[in-house]
């Protein structure tokens, strides 16, 4: 699929073995009720050895660019896919989630409106263990300036609510003048969260437009990297390595303005959380359960506080009973999730309740 020029939009998709995905997102991509000249679609596979390959040459090849590399993690696959990239809005999507029809024109006529170069919006959650039915359905929105009905204002003096809003790489937009500052991402052996990058180092150079409805779906399955490994010592110490990384590019400037001060206190926060958790392995069940409950008491939000809560149910519980425990809570207290097969790309995008 050519893109006019100029190109309005670059969607990155991320992808590493999620065949059974992946097309669900391509057609996610390719079914944007925004015209199709003015958008290009890159997939960069990260090495992957299923049948990622196959599916994407035989169904896919004349209408997306598709880049196949060596297996070297997250932030190398974004690296490699903003350098293909031509678009004016930078769109990232991985391989296993899916976004609604809506997605692009609703980026565009914010855009043009405001003028911002970054963004989020909300997303669904698919067979998540969480009891609540999107990414930000407990975010503190009265906290933020109201843009439009749907549409806040999250600037760099609110750093502290940064990971308060934050969502996963499927609901992340950069304009290319912001990406230009941040690419290339720093190279790292932890394999996931790259988001992080563009979560912190996006908001160092430009506010985020956060909106409310949720444009996608982010899927929560066992096969998922984000709920296998994310969730593991092997994990935080990923996590706490990007965000030293993230810190350092954070630091470079001889004077830092106050507002930036807060988003370094914020990324120190979050290696500290981490640094917390790895502590927490040590520790005897009963000693872990108790530091946690103490920790939680000192948290001053309720998405906060439910943020980190998972975090140590995934500890103390381990990742079979956590997992068992998901699959009760889900069979007695949870509607049928959406699927493949029942989902906005169908139905038209669901609004919050």
């Amino acid at each position: 699929m050519a893109c006019a020029s100029p190109c309005l939009f670059s969607v990155l998709i991320d992808t590493y073995n999620y065949s059974q995905f992946i097309s669900e997102a391509i057609e996610s991509a390719l079914q944007q009720d925004f015209p199709q000249d003015s958008y290009e679609i890159i997939v960069v596979d990260d090495g992957s050895t299923d049948d990622t390959p196959q599916i994407i040459r035989e169904k896919y090849s004349h209408l997306v660019k598709y880049v196949y590399k060596t297996n070297e993690g997250q932030a190398s696959a974004f690296n490699r896919g903003f350098e293909e990239s031509k678009g004016e809005l930078i769109c990232f999507l991985d391989g296993d989630d899916f976004w609604h029809p809506t997605k692009l024109s609703t980026l565009w006529k914010i855009y043009k409106e405001f003028k911002i170069g970054c963004f989020y919006h909300d997303l669904l959650l698919v067979d998540s263990p969480a009891p609540w039915r999107t990414v930000l359905r407990l975010s503190p929105f009265s906290s933020l300036e109201q843009l439009t009905q749907d549409a806040y204002l999250l600037p760099l003096s609110k750093a502290d609510l940064l990971f308060s809003f934050a969502v996963p790489t499927s609901g992340i937009t950069l304009h290319r003048s912001v990406a230009q500052k941040i690419f290339p991402l720093a190279k790292v052996s932890y394999k996931l969260n790259a988001d992080f990058f563009l979560q912190a180092l996006g908001l160092a150079f430009s506010p985020f437009v956060v909106i409310r409805s949720p444009l996608g779906s982010y899927r929560c399955h066992p096969q998922g990297w984000g709920l296998s490994l994310s969730f593991t010592q092997e994990g935080y110490k990923g996590q706490i390595e990007i965000a030293e990384k993230v810190k350092s590019a954070l630091l470079q400037g001889e004077e830092l303005p106050a507002a930036l001060r807060c988003l370094i206190q914020t990324v120190e926060e979050e290696i500290a959380f981490r640094q917390f958790l790895l502590e927490l392995y040590s520790l005897p069940k009963w000693r872990a359960f108790c530091q946690s409950c103490l920790y939680l008491s000192k948290e001053k939000t309720l998405f906060s506080f439910c943020r980190k809560i998972v975090y140590f149910l995934r500890l103390l519980l381990g990742d079979s009973l956590f997992l068992e425990g998901h699959k009760i809570y889900k069979n007695w207290f949870c509607p049928p999730s959406s699927s493949s097969r029942d989902n906005p790309l169908e139905k038209g995008q669901k609004k919050l309740d």
